[in-house]
């Protein structure tokens, strides 16, 4: 699962407790349907214990050629992190799921995803329409329960 991570933490907003709180019981989500959930914000507890760059980056990309789907969340502002796992996972092939705020700009060149690989591109009002998505494609076996 590819998200923002430091823009998120470093901002302390409620907007980033809110995202924290869902993201988390969408992994739980996934993991209890089955799915063995790799995530930068589990092994990085949030930002409390950042990995130096390097060690991050090759987590990350070993995560990506670990895995078989990525769900992605490009953030507002957009998040280069997520864009450039989306380019590696785009490079090896993986399926992308890729969930891009309702209105929001996004990165030019994401819109041509779907046109050249096995991803699609959804738009959310909210960030708790993604357990919903997830559903629908039978990723996920329930939506994440509110808090």
């Amino acid at each position: 699962m590819s998200a923002p991570l430091t823009q998120l933490v470093a901002s302390g907003s409620p907007r980033s407790a809110q995202f924290k709180g869902y993201w988390e019981r969408l992994m739980d989500t996934l993991d209890a349907s089955g799915h063995e959930v790799f995530s930068a914000h589990r092994r990085e507890a949030w930002g409390t214990r950042l990995d130096p760059p390097e060690s991050a980056l090759a987590a990350d990309l070993g995560g990506l050629r670990w895995c078989e789907i990525v769900i992605a969340y490009v953030g507002n502002p957009f998040s280069p992190g997520v864009q450039l796992e989306l380019g590696y996972s785009l490079a090896l092939g993986r399926r992308l799921i890729v969930f891009i705020d309702e209105g929001q700009a996004e990165p030019y060149l994401m819109r041509g995803l779907p046109a050249v690989a096995d991803a699609e591109l959804v738009e959310i009002a909210d960030i708790r329409e993604i357990g919903a998505a997830l559903v629908s494609k039978r990723i996920a076996s329930a939506e994440p329960e509110d808090a």
